[in-house]
C-alpha cells in the first residue's frame, strides 16, 4: 500500500506519525531509495525516514472510529486477564504488549484498570511493573484512538470506560 503525503499512519514502536514526503534518498552514498519522510503527530521534533520498499512491515493504516468501537465492544463482559503471579503476569503481558493483538491489548488493559481500582480501595497501588505496562499500553492506544476519534489523549480512558460500561 502506497501512502499519500498528509496521511496519518501508524509507525510500529513510534506512534500516529503523518507522511511529510516522499523522497528519493542516498542514506550509504550509493544507493538512491525513495523513503517516506515521516513525523509524529505528537509535538515531537523527530523525523523518520521509511523505505517505501519495506513500509509494510513497519506502517499500517489507523484503524477507523467503527473498528476502536468493535475492539472496545469485543471485551463485553470480559474481566480481563489477570495472572496471579506477579512474574508469570509480566512475562505475559510484556508479550501480549509486542503483540498486534489488540483484543487482547485491551482485555489486559480493562485487567490493569480492575486491579488498579481493587488496589485503590485499600489505598494500595499496581506494582511499578503493572504500571509501566498499563503506561505502555495506554500510549500504544491512546494515541491512535485519539487521533480516530477527534478526543484529547487523557480522555481516551474515560471513553474506554464509559463504552464498556454502557455495553454491559
Amino acid at each position: 500500500m502506497k501512502f499519500e503525503n498528509g496521511t496519518n499512519v501508524v509507525y510500529r514502536n513510534v506512534g500516529v506519525c503523518t507522511v511529510e514526503d516522499i523522497e528519493t534518498r542516498s542514506f550509504d552514498g550509493e544507493n538512491n531509495v525513495e523513503y517516506y519522510k515521516l513525523r509524529p503527530v505528537s509535538k515531537s521534533s523527530s523525523v523518520y525516514y521509511i523505505p517505501v520498499e519495506k513500509s509494510g512491515e513497519q506502517l499500517r493504516v489507523l484503524f477507523s472510529r467503527d473498528e476502536i468501537n468493535s475492539l472496545i465492544d469485543s471485551i463485553k463482559g470480559e474481566a480481563g486477564i489477570w495472572i496471579a503471579n506477579s512474574r508469570e503476569r509480566r512475562l505475559e503481558f510484556n508479550k501480549i504488549l509486542h503483540s498486534d493483538d489488540y483484543k487482547s491489548i485491551i482485555k489486559m488493559t480493562k485487567a490493569l484498570y480492575n486491579q488498579q481500582l481493587e488496589k485503590q480501595k485499600h489505598n494500595g497501588h499496581l506494582s511499578s511493573s503493572d504500571e509501566m505496562i498499563l503506561t505502555s499500553a495506554e500510549n500504544l492506544m491512546f494515541q491512535e484512538f485519539a487521533t480516530v476519534l477527534g478526543i484529547e489523549r487523557n480522555e481516551v480512558r474515560n471513553y474506554i470506560i464509559n463504552r464498556t460500561e454502557q455495553q454491559s
